[in-house]
């Protein structure tokens, strides 16, 4: 059986139309190093290690073309990383602009939101339905939806675990997170003093 040049196949359906999106690869050469002085530089004298970082390192050494998911208890760090650490770290060292949003930011601006290509959302699960000419609809599967369908890189953060997101958005939101996210649980006490 002789092998099948995929890339070519590829490249002849681009020629009629056919979009295919290539995943955002990103890389932070010495991860560690990188994110500990961001932390430490964003959280100050409170700052405190914990291995979920180790985590976060290690997506950002090489995130393989998927977005990061950081849930769990409150206090311990996410805010910082999803919306301060992070976009520094890949501004840096990518050359990448993250476009970071509060959850109270998913539907004021929804449709400028669900189609970009890096993005990062801060507190998934607090939002409110949104409500446009009497329909009803939740933007956070949307922007699921298209992080699957054009590899758009997704970082966010949440207080849901796995059946609250199920809950509140249903099993295929639910199925692509996981689909296209690194999940990093964080489980310990707060750390705000």
């Amino acid at each position: 059986m002789e092998r099948i040049d995929f890339k070519q196949i590829v490249e002849g359906l681009k020629t009629h139309g056919f979009q295919f999106h290539e995943p955002t690869r990103l890389h932070v050469p010495d991860a560690m190093l990188a994110l500990r002085s961001s932390l430490e530089y964003f959280i100050g004298t409170n700052f405190v290690w914990l291995p979920e970082y180790e985590q976060v390192a290690e997506w950002l050494e090489n995130n393989s073309g998927r977005g990061l998911c950081l849930y769990g208890t409150n206090g311990t760090g996410k805010t910082v990383l999803v919306q301060k650490v992070i976009p520094a770290l890949l501004f840096r060292h990518c050359g990448k602009i993250v476009k970071c949003f509060n959850y109270f930011d998913l539907n004021e601006n929804a449709d400028s939101i669900i189609n970009r290509k890096i993005l990062s959302i801060d507190d998934v699960g607090l939002e409110s339905e949104c409500v446009t000419y009497g329909n009803k609809r939740w933007i956070f599967p949307d922007i699921m939806d298209n992080a699957e369908k054009r590899n758009n890189v997704v970082i966010f953060s949440s207080n849901l675990n796995a059946q609250g997101f199920c809950d509140r958005y249903g099993i295929r939101t639910f199925e692509r997170i996981v689909a296209t996210t690194k999940r990093i649980e964080f489980n310990h006490k707060s750390l705000r003093k």
